[in-house]
Parts: C-alpha cells; structure tokens; sequence
C-alpha cells in the first residue's frame, strides 16, 4: 500500500524537529497524512545523493521531501536556489518527478529558531524574549531592526552556553512543539509549510 511521504534530512536536529512538526497536522494546517523520516549522513550526502537513496521508494510513497542545510553542503558560492534546483533535479530523474521537494536552509538549521514567540526564550532557558534579544545585541549577535540574528547558529549556540543550558537535539523538537508557525519570515520555512498545504490540503479552516 502506497504511503504519503517520505522526508530525508541531515542530522539528528534536523530529524528531531522535523518528526515533531510532521506529527501535528493541526498545527501545520494540512490534513492528516503519514510519513517516514529517515537521515542520510550530512548536508552534502543530502544534495548530492538524496536521490538515490530516495529512489528504492518511488512506488511506495506519493511525495518525498528532502532537507538539508546549505552551510556544509558543498560549494557555498552557489545559491540556495540554485542547489534546490538542481536537487530537484536529481530527484526527478530518479523517477519523482511532481512528486518532490528540496528544502535548502540558509544558512542552517537555526535560522528557523528565531522568531518572536515568547516561547523560543523559554525553551531556550532564558527568562523573556526581551532579555534574550537584549542580551544578543549587546553581543553584537542581533542587530537592531533585522529580523533575526546575522549568524543565527552562533547567536543560538551563545544563548545556550549563556543560560547554562545543554545543546541537545531535543531543543529542537521541544521549540517545533511549542513555538507557533504563524509570521515566519524564513523562506525555506515557508516552503516547507507551503509545500505540505499543497500535498495534503487542509480539510477544516481553523487552525493553530
């Protein structure tokens, strides 16, 4: 029996919070559907070999989704969109043509950290979101009047040894529970939101 998707990324961040969005269909705003995670060993494996790994699976699910960081994924002088391109690509000649989806990060993982939910504070150990804000910019880490930080893995890595709290994978799906999806200005974010609308339309109009 066909299944609906099936989603190749990076690492274990990646894989933590991607499993917790793809669990709440309410939250993301699609109608129900199931999926299969699976890691493929790094950004580059992911932009150069995705499509093989992917291709065993073209009669057993009706979508596939790979994600991936382009910090570290290969040569950097060529744009996201460009890679995506070719990714997709990739893909479709391995038999997903209409089918797929290439979700590049720019530049990585923790630019979907940031928002201004009060919540990413407080997963992140801090006290308030003002305070945190406060703290980065005192750091030179998020300029004022920009939406997010410059550097956001290194202002998100900061605030964390600045807390005193842990790195752990789990920071990530505990901010992909808690924190909300609405007014993100990350384009691959919204890609991804967009893309997964599109496969699996909502069927209610109220949603989280």
């Amino acid at each position: 029996m066909t299944q609906d998707l099936v989603v190749v990324c990076a690492d274990l961040d990646a894989e933590q919070a991607l499993k917790t969005m793809l669990s709440n269909n309410l939250k993301l705003g699609t109608a129900p559907f199931s999926f299969s995670l699976y890691r493929h060993q790094g950004d580059s494996n992911c932009r150069n070999s995705a499509h093989d790994f992917l291709k065993p699976f073209v009669d057993q699910y009706r979508f596939a989704l790979v994600v991936f960081d382009h910090h570290g994924s290969g040569d950097e002088r060529v744009a996201p969109d460009e890679v995506r391109r070719q990714v997709l690509e990739n893909l479709s000649r391995a038999g997903w043509q209409g089918r797929c989806e290439a979700i590049v990060i720019a530049p990585e993982l923790e630019a979907w950290v940031w928002s201004e939910s009060p919540n990413v504070a407080q997963v992140m150990g801090w006290e308030s979101t003002p305070k945190l804000r406060r703290w980065l910019q005192e750091q030179s880490l998020w300029p004022e009047q920009v939406a997010k930080p410059s550097d956001p893995k290194s202002a998100y890595e900061k605030a964390l040894r600045q807390a005193k709290k842990a790195r752990s994978a789990r920071i990530f799906a505990q901010l992909a529970e808690h924190v909300s999806y609405k007014g993100c200005q990350d384009a691959s974010f919204n890609l991804l939101l967009d893309t997964l609308k599109g496969w699996f339309p909502p069927q209610e109009a109220n949603f989280t």
